[in-house]
Formats: C-alpha cells, sequence, structure tokens
C-alpha cells in the first residue's frame, strides 16, 4: 500500500472582501494585479465590477464563429471571474455582461474605468486557531 502524507490543518479560512475604487481612465487589467499584491492576495474572486466604463473590450461566440468587440461607454450589468496572482503575472477569465441592446456576454480582454467605477473581490485569508 502506498504511503500518503497528511496534514493537521491548524487554520481557520475566513472570507474577506476588497473593494477596488478606480479613478477615470485606469486599467482595469492592471488595477486588478496591482491591488492584489498591495494585500498579499494570491487567488481572488470577482463578484462584481461598478459603474461605467469609457471603454472596454470583449471576446464571444457568435453562434459558432469566435468575435471581439472593443465597446465604449457601456456599463457592465454583471460581472464575476477568479484570478490568480503566479509569477507576477494574472490568470483565470472575468465574465461581463453588459448593458448594450441587445445585451452582450463574453470574457473581459481589457477595459478602462470610467466615473465611480470599483471592483469587488472576494478572497480567502487562512487564520491561525489559537489553542
Amino acid at each position: 500500500m502506498p504511503k500518503i502524507e497528511s496534514l493537521l490543518m491548524r487554520h481557520r479560512a475566513e472570507k474577506k472582501v476588497l473593494r477596488v475604487q478606480l479613478d477615470e481612465g485606469e486599467s482595469l487589467m492592471k488595477a486588478i494585479p496591482q491591488a492584489m499584491r498591495e494585500h498579499g492576495i494570491k487567488e481572488a474572486r470577482v463578484e462584481e465590477i461598478k459603474g461605467t466604463v469609457k471603454e472596454i473590450m470583449i471576446n464571444f461566440f457568435e453562434g459558432p464563429r469566435f468575435d471581439s468587440k472593443k465597446l465604449k461607454d457601456q456599463t457592465i450589468l454583471r460581472a464575476h471571474g477568479v484570478v490568480k496572482q503566479s509569477f507576477g503575472e494574472l490568470f483565470g477569465s472575468i465574465h461581463v455582461s453588459l448593458s448594450k441592446k441587445p445585451p452582450l456576454t463574453g470574457t473581459l480582454v481589457n477595459a478602462i474605468a470610467g466615473k465611480d467605477a470599483e471592483i469587488v473581490m472576494s478572497f480567502i485569508e487562512l487564520k491561525e486557531i489559537q489553542q
């Protein structure tokens, strides 16, 4: 029988929320890893992106065809995804739905923040259990 190593966890997981206020004209895809580095976060879940974006580029499928669109002055209706910081790079994907008529849903490539833009992310922090 193979030897299986085990580990006794002496930590408790606590969910935290980080709200990142963006300046007008700031890149969302640069602000996310910067905020993660500043707060020592390795993995986070994007819960919401509030406010407007001056410019956004998304990838999406339209039927069997893969397409990209660059749009101006949009409001993000819904955003979610998981991002990881590894070797100084950001990995993962963020899916967004835009208020464009008809609504457009796809994967965020880049976006420039508009007025009152905010990114809401959650992450798990391990706290040592006091005995």
